[in-house]
């Protein structure tokens, strides 16, 4: 009986032999590449995702929440800046010491 590490270790010298026979991750990156080439080409002269776009209104809707993000974003900082304001005016008052009565 072959341990698991056995196993896994001819498991990945197959898998070594097998790369180094066929190429595997070259041509699995050149087919990718020509897919995606395709893809964007096809969407070019169709429109795919400006027809997508108009009909889900993903760029409105990208447009309100960055502008209800900036309304908030400015809300904070205004209101840090009002802190800051408020803490660097007035003056620090310190706690009376009080003398310790001797026993």
């Amino acid at each position: 009986m072959k341990s698991a590490g056995g196993v896994a270790a001819s498991a990945y010298g197959k898998a070594v032999e097998f790369e180094e026979e066929y190429d595997v991750l070259r041509k699995t990156k050149d087919a990718t590449d020509v897919t995606i080439k395709t893809l964007d080409n096809l969407n070019k002269n169709y429109g795919w995702t400006d027809k997508l776009d108009e009909k889900l209104k993903i760029t409105e809707r990208a447009e309100s929440l960055t502008t209800k993000f900036e309304e908030s974003k400015s809300a904070v900082t205004s209101r840090v800046k009002s802190i800051k304001a408020t803490a660097t005016s007035k003056p620090a008052v310190s706690a009376p010491v009080e003398e310790a009565d001797d026993l």
